[in-house]
């Protein structure tokens, strides 16, 4: 038996990957931690108190015990396939009701949708300049081009860009659920998406999307794998972590600019309209 090694457990609380390789990899609950087991390897205790979130990809075996401890430390759960299917476990919402209120309040007054939907706009403005002067810093592109336009130039193909983009879109979506649900916010409860479940999240992933833009066309500049995966288009673990290592050199800068969008959210809630 070992402990999870010891940089991991700094005061920071961490994103807990699970990806399967064939190696029959197992979770289960040991107390208040959750005890992963892998063949031909010493099993790893993880403390649940140093994770904040969980994505798991492809086919590993857990336990509802897993699940139900999680939940209990409201920890979000992101399961995703290998064909981009995935399922989202939330904790429970129960103690939301003061908030949502407020939420609810923000979508009855056409005042604050309308700051709402310019503090989005605005931001997604913002983000869409910043990817395109990072991609194309020496690049001459035509200003007056629409950013869906010059980020179409760059597509190897739009099922092989959609194929790599859809596992980043879901590690930001995580990431913005996860902060929603640090700051007490309803996920449910949108203002541009107010006509299904996680509309709070995919109002903000709007804002976000260009940043899945960025890291996928980095995928297919800097990967070594990506003639490889244009021949066969197979999300491989070893995709998988080419994705996850790119994505956490930058999540704490994701985190960050998540909690600035929230926080501005948050003061828009606090407005009392005319």
């Amino acid at each position: 038996m070992k402990y999870l090694p010891e940089e991991y457990l700094n005061k920071e609380k961490k994103t807990l990957y699970l990806v399967e390789k064939g190696n029959g990899l197992i979770m289960r609950r040991d107390g208040p931690s959750v005890l992963i087991e892998r063949k031909n390897k010493a099993p790893v205790r993880i403390p649940v108190n140093y994770v904040d979130k969980v994505i798991i990809l492809g086919n590993v075996e857990l336990d509802s015990f897993s699940l139900t401890l999680f939940s209990s430390h409201r920890i979000p759960v992101l399961i995703i396939n290998r064909d981009r299917e995935f399922s989202l476990i939330l904790p429970p919402n129960k103690d939301l009701s003061d908030l949502s209120r407020e939420q609810k309040r923000l979508l009855s007054s056409s005042v604050l949708i309308d700051k709402y939907r310019s503090t989005i706009l605005r931001r997604r403005f913002e983000e869409e300049r910043k990817v395109i002067r990072i991609l194309f810093d020496k690049i001459s592109i035509n200003p007056q081009d629409r950013y869906h336009t010059i980020i179409n130039k760059i597509k190897p193909s739009e099922f092989l860009w959609n194929k790599v983009k859809a596992i980043i879109a879901n590690l930001i979506q995580i990431n913005i659920i996860e902060r929603i649900m640090s700051a007490r916010l309803n996920p449910h409860l949108g203002v541009i998406n107010k006509a299904c479940n996680y509309g709070l999240v995919y109002d903000i992933y709007h804002i976000f999307e260009p940043e899945a833009d960025l890291q996928t066309a980095k995928f297919f500049c800097l990967s070594k794998l990506k003639n490889d995966f244009a021949n066969n288009p197979h999300i491989s673990h070893e995709i998988l972590e080419i994705m996850i290592n790119n994505f956490e050199k930058r999540q704490a800068e994701i985190s960050n600019s998540i909690d600035m969008v929230i926080s501005e959210i948050l003061e828009i809630m606090r407005i009392v309209p005319p």
